[in-house]
Formats: structure tokens, C-alpha cells, sequence
């Protein structure tokens, strides 16, 4: 499933504003316990899964992809990071998963989670590698990284804190940590050149696991949220919880794209 991609105005539309969108069609996962991180990553398993079986039916066939954006799940400039991201590519280690192996129990095994959360990007890159056998890239959040991804048919997995009531992006330091996957985007700057023109007219949709409702939010909002993501929420109970990496929660700045071949 590539990204549906449009843009606004057209002929006799001189003086409007025109806008460039992209959506990508997913299928929804509700998480069990604390396991967002884990339910967006059985996602994402499923749509790279469902991306290459698509792939071999039309190879097989001998019908080529429609459409202007990349195959899925490939970088638009091959091998190499697309220009204007701070990245780094994390790839399938020799601990690859079985298809339908329990993803709980592979990051419990590595010691990235005791009970499905993930307070790591890294975490949910290397295991995302390992169960899709395909790159994942760990970059700084910008609008251009979810608008190459996007555009290439890649949904974007970045944590953010979520509000208890419309689970959109606010601000309590970490203590609401959720994960969710952009999957699509609308902005009126469709060359995303320079500073990408008003990021207050690049707005979000994200999927998440605890509704099957996508939000709508501004790349702002989400930004901001996910920059202050510090402090892991705990009490006496959650005391020894929770798998911390070391020198804490390590999700502020970053979000997860899958690269390379599927």
C-alpha cells in the first residue's frame, strides 16, 4: 500500500493556496498494556509484509507501480540518506525474527521492555529491523524527513506525550508517553524548499493504538511534544517497572522510518 499522493489548486486557482498531501493506508492494532510502541511496530510489520507480497504479485504480472512516488519501503535517493537529514541507518542484525514471532518477548529478551513499553527510538529501530528484515533510519524530526517518507510511502513512528481525553500532542514531560505512525500529511508549501515555508500549514495524521480514531494536529504541536519527552512516569508501584535505558528515556528529538528493500 503506497501513499495517495495530491495537490491542491489547479487551473484558474492563481492566488489560492495549493497544497501538497500524501496517506498512506494502514491497518489499525489496538495495544494490550502498556505496548504502544510494540502495537505500532506489529503495524508496521504487517504494511512492509503486505508491501513486498504486493510487490512480487506485480513482478510476477509484470505490471509496473503507478505513480510518482517510490516503491515502498526504499529510499527516494537509493542507498543514500535523502539531503537534509540527520540520520543514522540501523539494519538487520543476525538476530532476525520469525515472521510471526511475539514481539513482547523479543524486546523483553534484549531487555528493551519489561511489560511492551519502549523508552528508546533505538529500541524500536533495532527491533524494527530485526522483524521486518528491512533498514530502519533513526532521524532528528523535522518536516522534511515525514515529507520524504511520506511522499515514498513510509509512515513516520515518533513518540509524543498524549492528552488522557483527545490522546493529541501536550506537554507533562514524558509522564504521558505514547507512541504513535504519521500516515499522512497536508501543506501548502508542496516543494518543501528552504525552512519548508509555515509549519503551522504542515498538519499531521497519526494512527495510535488506543483508538482507532487518526488525529489531526500540526507538525508544531507534535514537535513540541515529542522535545520534552524526558521523564518516565512512575510511583511506588512502578518503581524497577520499567526497562529505562541508561541515563533515561531516550525518545526527545527523533522518530523511526523504515529503508532498504522490502
Amino acid at each position: 500500500r503506497g501513499a495517495e499522493n495530491g495537490g491542491g489548486g489547479g487551473p484558474g486557482c492563481s492566488g489560492k493556496a495549493r497544497w501538497s498531501r500524501a496517506v498512506i493506508d494502514m491497518t489499525w492494532e489496538r495495544q494490550v498494556g502498556p505496548s504502544c510502541g510494540l502495537a505500532a511496530l506489529r503495524v508496521l510489520r504487517r504494511f512492509l509484509a503486505e508491501a513486498r507480497d504486493a510487490r512480487v504479485a506485480r513482478a510476477g504480472a509484470g505490471t509496473a507501480p503507478t505513480g510518482g512516488a517510490a516503491p515502498v519501503g526504499t529510499m527516494p535517493d537509493g542507498d543514500a540518506l535523502p539531503k537534509g537529514w540527520d540520520a543514522k541507518v540501523i539494519r538487520p542484525s543476525s538476530e532476525l525474527l520469525a515472521a510471526d514471532a511475539s514481539l513482547l518477548e523479543a524486546a523483553k529478551s534484549r531487555g528493551f521492555s519489561k511489560e511492551g513499553e519502549l523508552f528508546s527510538v533505538d529500541y524500536f529501530a533495532e527491533l524494527g529491523a530485526d522483524s521486518t528484515g528491512v533498514p530502519m533510519v533513526v532521524a532528528r524530526i523535522s518536516p522534511r524527513v515525514i515529507f520524504d517518507s511520506l511522499k515514498a510511502g513510509r509512515p513516520v513512528a515518533v513518540a509524543y506525550d498524549q492528552d488522557p481525553n483527545t490522546h493529541l500532542p501536550c506537554l507533562k514531560g514524558g509522564s504521558a508517553a505514547h507512541w504513535a505512525l504519521i500516515r499522512g500529511f497536508a501543506s501548502r508549501d508542496s516543494t518543501m524548499d528552504e525552512d519548508l515555508g509555515s509549519r503551522r500549514n504542515f498538519l499531521l495524521l497519526l494512527s495510535h493504538s488506543l483508538s482507532p480514531r487518526p488525529l489531526v494536529c500540526s507538525f508544531e504541536s507534535l514537535a513540541a511534544s515529542n522535545a520534552q519527552l524526558a521523564l518516565v512516569k512512575t510511583n511506588e508501584k512502578g518503581v524497577g517497572r520499567w526497562a529505562i535505558p541508561g541515563g533515561g528515556m531516550k525518545l526527545s528529538g527523533y522518530c523511526a522510518v523504515s529503508s532498504g528493500c522490502c
